[in-house]
């Protein structure tokens, strides 16, 4: 419940403060930030209530952590690259965030690690970690 409490503010929030009519290429920098804030509201909060993470809160990690990098290499790539022409980068960014973003949304609603993406990271702790 405070995953989907942080993202849905989190969502509302920045859909108030970003106009999409006057969008430029810093956009992608304030979207990673919010979602870096995300990150870090759901990590207090978690932290605040002792409450134990959930299979959603390790999807939103997940999925907010991909999402943050795809927003950096974008914004590099027309920042600093000046990438006019469409290339395969634009093509795979506008895939995977909406994925990611599906299946955040999705995990949220089910709560269940489809991917197996906790069960996997339980595996890999005991593996490198004990």
């Amino acid at each position: 419940m405070l995953t989907s409490g942080a993202m849905a503010v989190s969502y509302f929030i920045s859909n108030h403060f970003i106009s999409l009519s006057d969008i430029g290429v810093w956009v992608y920098i304030e979207w990673a930030i919010y979602d870096l804030l995300t990150i870090s509201s759901i990590l207090f909060c978690h932290y605040f209530f002792s409450k134990k993470f959930c299979v959603a809160a390790y999807y939103v990690f997940f999925g907010l952590v991909i999402n943050t990098f795809l927003y950096i290499l974008i914004f590099s790539d027309f920042y600093f690259m000046k990438t006019t022409e469409r290339w395969w980068f634009w093509s795979f960014y506008t895939i995977a965030v909406n994925v990611v973003d599906v299946m955040m949304v999705a995990v949220l609603i089910v709560n269940k690690d489809f991917i197996f993406l906790v069960k996997g990271s339980g595996i890999l702790k005991k593996k490198f970690f004990s």
